[in-house]
């Protein structure tokens, strides 16, 4: 039987896949009915065996929750960007390679507004993320930008 969190895992990894294309795709003002459609594309190009995936399956627990944090992000995504802009403090977001800000994005948006799993175990699955997909330099972005942005929403809470 497959963990609860490994299936939660999955889907972070496949909302940051989408979400990286749809960056890479840059469309502008998207509605959810244009999101939708590229989501459904994109799950059927996710699920198409190849040499490296010849099972590919997508748990109906992950592909929920990789819509959740889809959906979120992009209702929340100026709110975010603000946020990471903040906790930036001298660099600017947009010098920041894609993939990093997707992941900033993906991760940030998941501390602050999808609160029911701990800061630190979405810092880490992110930072995990980034060893994977991002370059030498990544990790330690994504760890010092999302404990600013973890750090400064818990002080704010108080």
């Amino acid at each position: 039987m497959v963990s609860k969190n490994s299936l939660r895992k999955k889907g972070r990894e496949y909302a940051f896949q989408f979400l990286y294309q749809l960056d890479l795709l840059n469309p502008s003002n998207q509605d959810h009915s244009t999101i939708d459609e590229l989501l459904d594309n994109f799950e059927q190009s996710y699920l198409e065996p190849d040499s490296e995936n010849p099972n590919n399956q997508l748990h109906l627990v992950s592909k929920t929750f990789a819509a959740e944090l889809i959906n979120g992000l992009i209702k929340e995504h100026d709110s975010i960007v603000q946020i990471l802009e903040n906790s930036l403090h001298k660099q600017n977001l947009n010098k920041l390679n894609k993939i990093d800000i997707t992941l900033l994005k993906l991760g940030c948006y998941e501390i602050i507004f999808k609160q029911n799993t701990p800061a630190k175990a979405i810092i880490n699955e992110t930072i995990d993320m980034a060893k994977i997909y991002g370059n030498q330099e990544s990790y330690s972005i994504i760890n010092g930008v999302l404990d600013n942005v973890w750090k400064s929403n818990s002080s704010s809470e108080k």
